[in-house]
């Protein structure tokens, strides 16, 4: 304690030196413990806060309420103030991120950490990762998270394609975006009868992610063509459009002369590409017969060993046929060249006859002709009597009338002369038979009656030797008499020719 004097009257006034304290308290966010410092004096140097006042998280310390004196002036209590901290949360792409940075602020301590509005997108070739650091749930200060990213590996495969293609799979994998792109390795073979047409898509010069290449098989067309060869006479026959395993076409085979032989090469039984058969042929040998048919009655005639174009070989000969058959030609006819085998037969044609009775010289009936008739036919008779002209009498057909017809024949009438004597007179007396020779003595006239004169062959003779006469004589000349008219009946009653 000190003391203070007034001189003036000798009165001291004492004095006790005041202790003042200074106190730190943290306030409503602080998290320090409050400190105090005591024993100090008026104008003293205000005693600092011993460290960094610390408050929750999220709060940041703005200082002393009331502001720190400098000096002492009394107990003084000093309390933090607390200022509550706004954060950031930003989004940056990072090396290959291609999406703008997403920043936001005015978080506080506590607040959800706000999500990347949409998807990061990254340059090609690249996949996100994720973000580094971790995003936190909740906000505790300032957040950059920078995208994370990964190179992609692709895989470039080369597939067959449907059951045309034989390709065996190929994959080429570890590659990067922008890396050029494989090749096939080799040539891509299909089935037979399909053809490589591309690939499916089109194979790009670089690679951008993972690709598969899908062969394309276009079908093969092929055409089968028939030739016919040195010999053969069909013109080329092509079929076009046809595909592997198609049916192969036929085709007729024609030659003149030439009988086939087949293909060359073989024909195969389905199509496996472009092909052409040329025919091949045997010449043909052929045999002309002439054979006699019917009624002919020569021997067949053979030839054989030809070909076709050779001059048709003619009939040996005459052909010669039954009797009343006249040879009427070959069926069918003969052609001028040989085309092939053949079998000529001959024809017949059946004759027909004509029987004709003629008058003869002095016939007096009309001519009787029978046509139509044929060989072997009953000769037709005379029809009615042969009448002769007055004093002839018929004296058969010459020639003599055949049993059958056997061709055109012409009877002709023979006729015998009628000779009319006077009857002469008979004497009496016996009959001298005449000597072989001697000359004959007419009768002498027995009656005005007259007589026929007939054949000598038909009349015995009966007449008395030259210059004999006999008794008998007219008995016998009247014998003769009935005896020629006998004969004259006779032969008036015959109808000669007639069966």
């Amino acid at each position: 304690m000190a003391g203070h004097c007034d001189r003036r009257r000798d009165v001291c006034a004492q004095w006790t030196q005041n202790e003042y304290t200074v106190k730190y308290q943290p306030g409503t966010q602080g998290t320090f413990a409050e400190q105090s410092t005591s024993g100090l004096h008026y104008g003293d140097a205000t005693p600092d806060f011993d460290g960094t006042p610390t408050g929750n998280p999220g709060w940041s310390f703005a200082g002393w309420s009331p502001a720190v004196a400098d000096k002492v002036t009394g107990d003084a209590v000093y309390v933090a103030q607390w200022t509550q901290n706004e954060y950031t949360v930003k989004y940056q792409p990072g090396t290959q991120g291609t999406f703008a940075e997403q920043s936001t602020g005015s978080l506080h301590y506590g607040d959800a950490t706000p999500d990347f509005d949409g998807t990061p997108t990254g340059n090609p070739g690249w996949s996100f990762a994720g973000w580094s650091p971790a995003v936190a749930e909740k906000v505790t200060g300032n957040a950059v998270y920078v995208a994370q990213w990964t190179q992609n590996e692709y895989t470039v495969k080369y597939q067959p394609g449907n059951a045309a293609g034989n390709v065996c799979g190929a994959e080429h994998r570890k590659l990067h975006y922008g890396d050029a792109t494989p090749d096939f390795d080799g040539m891509p073979m299909g089935n037979p009868g399909w053809s490589f047409a591309g690939w499916s898509p089109a194979v790009a010069d670089k690679a951008t992610g993972d690709a598969t290449y899908v062969a394309q098989w276009a079908q093969i067309p092929y055409t089968v063509t028939y030739m016919p060869g040195e010999h053969g006479t069909f013109t080329p026959q092509s079929t076009l459009e046809l595909h592997y395993n198609d049916n192969t076409p036929a085709r007729r085979k024609t030659a003149t002369g030439l009988t086939f032989s087949g293909w060359s090469p073989a024909v195969a039984e389905k199509v496996t590409g472009n092909a052409v058969y040329v025919a091949q042929w045997t010449q043909n040998e052929y045999t002309v017969k002439y054979q006699p048919g019917a009624q002919g009655t020569f021997v067949e005639q053979s030839t054989g060993n030809l070909h076709y174009g050779d001059a048709t070989p003619d009939f040996d000969g005459t052909p010669t046929g039954n009797p009343g058959w006249s040879f009427a030609g070959w069926s069918p006819a003969v052609a001028e060249k040989v085309t092939g085998d053949a079998t000529y037969v001959a024809q017949w044609k059946q004759n027909e006859y004509t029987v004709t009775y003629a008058p003869g010289e002095h016939g007096a009936f009309e001519e009787q002709k029978t046509e139509g008739l044929h060989y072997g036919d009953d000769t037709p008779g005379f029809n009615g009597e042969p009448e002769g002209n007055d004093g002839w009498l018929f004296a058969g057909w010459s020639p003599e009338v055949a049993e059958t017809v056997t061709g055109d024949i012409i009877y002709e009438a023979q006729w015998e002369e009628i000779v009319i004597v006077p009857t002469p007179t008979v004497p009496l007396g016996p009959v001298v038979t005449p000597t072989p020779g001697a000359t004959q003595t007419p009768a002498p006239t027995l009656s005005p009656e007259p007589t026929v004169q007939v054949p000598e062959e038909s009349v015995p003779a009966a007449l008395p030797v030259t210059g004999e006469q006999s008794q008998d004589w007219m008995f016998l000349a009247g014998a003769l008499v009935l005896a020629a008219g006998a004969i004259l009946l006779v032969f008036r009653k015959r109808k000669p020719g007639v069966k």
